[in-house]
């Protein structure tokens, strides 16, 4: 989803700024030339459409990209590691990825 369409658009976030700025809303940036990206995301998380929409036109302009979208989590679960699982595996993809490059 655009963030045209929520409530970014009238947030005091952007400020003066314009929404269609890329670094307000990545989706509208250039990946050309990127590196590998690791994107994750909670299933519950209000920015998972940002986020899968993102990873999609990196791909979209040659960029390896790998995305996972971690069931029922929310926004920034990741740092609630090492209680919760989904959190765990997350550092373990991150650690694997890294490996890998």
């Amino acid at each position: 989803g655009s963030p045209l369409t929520g409530d970014l658009i009238d947030s005091t976030y952007i400020g003066n700024d314009s929404a269609y700025n890329p670094y307000i809303s990545p989706v509208y940036g250039d990946f050309t030339g990127f590196p590998p990206m690791l994107m994750q995301a909670g299933e519950n998380e209000r920015l998972l459409s940002d986020t899968t929409d993102v990873a999609a036109k990196a791909e979209s302009q040659g960029v390896q990209v790998q995305c996972t979208v971690y069931s029922q989590m929310y926004h920034e679960f990741q740092v609630d590691a090492p209680e919760i699982p989904e959190s765990q595996r997350a550092f373990e993809e991150m650690r694997e990825f890294v490996r890998r490059l």
